[in-house]
């Protein structure tokens, strides 16, 4: 008969590093356009009162400058 360790019966393994998964950050609030005109467009928002566990240091804005929802950047 073959003898199999249990769980826990081998050698100790390196030292272990703690991860803390960060969930997605909830939407800005209040977001409103301010002033806009042919070329650009001034907008605000409050930042998300869930930042999902991280600072936020950024965000990207979209746009859709056409009328058939394909052209965004």
């Amino acid at each position: 008969m073959l003898a199999v360790n249990g769980v826990g019966d081998g050698p100790l393994s390196d030292q272990s590093v703690l991860i803390i998964a960060a969930n997605l950050p909830g939407p800005p609030l209040n977001v409103a356009r301010v002033y806009a005109d042919g070329t650009k467009i001034t907008i605000s928002w409050t930042a998300p009162t869930d930042a999902g566990g991280t600072p936020i240091t950024d965000f990207k804005v979209q746009w859709d400058y056409g009328s058939s929802g394909a052209n965004w950047l």
